[in-house]
C-alpha cells in the first residue's frame, strides 16, 4: 500500500511525515526516542479504543490526508525481544485464539462433541450435588477461545522444555510472523517491526528478512532496523526515512538531492553508483554527519 502517513502530536515533539509503502524503513542517528514514540502511538491508537477517545483531540493520525478511524487498521508489533509466554498465549482475543477461530470456523461439531463430553464426564456429577440446591450448570459457550483457555503453550529445543525467556529469538519471531500472515482479516493489516535484528545472527537476520518481505497477506510493515541486511531486499531509497533530532527525514526529494550528491567531492559516478552508496552510509552516523549535513537543510524547508 502507498500513500502518505501523518503522525502528529502525542509525545512527537514535531509532526511526523512517512512516505509508505509495502515496506517503510526507519533507520535512526542519535535519536533513539522518536521511533519507540512512533510506534507506541500508532499501536495504542489502533488497537485500544479507549486510548483513542481519550486522546483524539492530542493525536492525529492521516492516511493522504484523510484522519484514520481506530478501526482503520489490525496493528501488530513484533518487539526486539520476543517473549513466547508473553506474546503467544493461547486465550480470548490474542493472535493464536484468533488463528484457531479462523481454523475451527465452521466445524461446530468439533466444539458440540467437546461440549456434550464436559457435560457426560463433569458436570453431571457437580450437578448431583447442586441439585438439592435446586441450580444446575450446563456448558452454553461453545467456542474455541472457550477451550483455548484451558490450554498452556510449552516451548522446546531439541525435544527439551526450555523457559521461554530461553527459547530461540528467530523462532519466536518466525512463529509470530507467520501466524499474522496466516490471520484473516477483514482489515488491513499493519506490522511494526522493532529492530529484529536483536537476538539472531547473521543467517538468522538473513532467512528472517526473506520470509519478512515474502509475506502475501501483510501489505503494510514499518521496519525499525539498524542492519544494512535491509538493503539486500528494500532497493527503493524512497522506502528509507531517517531519525534524528526527533525528526523523521525521508527521502522524496532525492531527485533534488541527487544533484547535490553529484558535485559533493566531485564524484564520477552513475546516479545509480550513487544512490547505492548513499544508501550505505545512511547507517553510519558519523559518514553522514560528515558527507551530507548540507543535504539535511533539504527536509526542513
Amino acid at each position: 500500500m502507498d500513500g502518505t502517513l501523518f503522525l502528529e502530536r502525542y509525545k512527537l515533539k514535531h509532526r511526523i511525515t512517512l512516505n509508505l509503502q509495502k515496506h517503510t524503513i526507519l533507520l535512526s542517528h542519535a535519536d533513539m526516542f522518536t521511533p519507540t514514540i512512533l510506534f507506541d502511538m500508532i499501536e495504542r491508537y489502533f488497537n485500544k479504543q479507549n486510548f483513542s477517545d481519550t486522546y483524539q483531540k492530542s493525536v492525529h493520525i492521516r492516511l493522504n490526508e484523510k484522519k484514520l478511524s481506530p478501526t482503520d487498521f489490525q496493528v501488530w508489533r513484533i518487539r526486539p525481544d520476543v517473549n513466547v509466554e508473553e506474546e503467544l498465549k493461547i486465550a480470548k482475543k490474542t493472535l493464536l485464539g484468533q488463528y484457531l477461530e479462523q481454523l475451527y470456523r465452521g466445524k461446530q461439531t468439533i466444539f458440540e462433541c467437546i461440549g456434550h463430553t464436559v457435560e457426560k464426564e463433569l458436570l453431571n456429577e457437580l450437578n448431583v450435588m447442586l441439585k438439592r440446591y435446586d441450580m444446575r450448570l450446563e456448558c452454553d459457550e461453545q467456542n474455541i477461545y472457550t477451550f483455548a483457555k484451558m490450554l498452556s503453550l510449552g516451548t522446546y529445543m531439541a525435544e527439551e522444555e526450555v523457559l521461554p525467556s530461553e527459547y530461540s529469538q528467530y523462532q519466536a519471531k518466525q512463529f509470530l510472523l507467520d501466524l499474522i500472515d496466516d490471520i484473516e482479516a477483514k482489515k488491513p493489516k499493519l506490522l511494526l517491526v522493532e529492530l529484529p535484528e536483536y537476538g539472531l545472527d547473521h543467517e538468522e537476520l538473513r532467512s528472517w528478512y526473506t520470509s519478512l518481505m515474502n509475506k502475501q497477506q501483510i501489505p503494510i510493515s514499518i521496519i525499525y532496523t539498524q542492519s544494512k541486511e535491509i538493503l539486500r531486499h528494500v532497493e527503493d531509497i524512497y522506502a528509507y526515512h531517517l531519525c534524528r533530532d526527533y525528526r523523521v527525514l525521508g527521502f522524496d526529494d532525492y531527485d533534488e538531492m541527487e544533484e547535490m550528491l553529484l558535485d559533493h567531492d566531485c564524484w564520477k559516478h552513475s546516479p545509480e553508483e550513487i544512490k547505492q552508496k548513499f544508501m550505505n552510509d545512511l547507517f553510519d552516523e558519523q559518514t553522514y554527519q560528515q558527507r551530507y549535513e548540507k543535504i539535511d537543510t533539504i527536509f526542513q524547508k
